[in-house]
C-alpha cells in the first residue's frame, strides 16, 4: 500500500541526498521506499481537485499533487508553504 505522495522537490532532494530534505522525511522515505509506485492522473483525482482551494494553492500542478494525496488517503510530502498552509495533510 502507498504510504504518501511526494511533491517533486521532495523526490528530487531524496534522490540527490540534498540536505534541504528534513531528517524525518528522509527516514520516512527510506522506510517506505518499497511501497513506491506511479499514479496516473485520472477522473477521480480530477474530481478531488475541488477539495483543494485554488485560493490556498493557486498553482495547478501543485493542486493536482495536493489533490492526489487525499484522494488516496495518504499524506503529502511537501515543504511548499502554500500547500502546508492548506487543508491537505502534509509531512515534513
Amino acid at each position: 500500500m502507498l504510504a504518501a505522495v511526494a511533491d517533486t522537490h521532495a523526490l528530487i532532494w531524496y534522490l540527490y541526498d540534498d540536505s534541504r530534505l528534513s531528517a524525518y522525511v528522509r527516514g520516512f522515505m527510506i522506510d517506505t521506499a518499497n511501497r513506491s509506485g506511479q499514479i496516473a492522473l485520472d477522473l477521480p483525482i480530477v474530481r478531488t481537485l475541488s477539495r483543494v482551494s485554488a485560493a490556498q494553492v493557486p498553482d495547478m500542478p501543485d493542486r493536482i499533487i495536493a489533490a492526489t494525496a487525499p484522494h488516496l488517503g495518504v499524506p503529502l510530502i511537501s515543504r511548499d508553504r502554500q500547500i502546508t498552509l492548506s487543508s491537505v495533510q502534509t509531512i515534513w
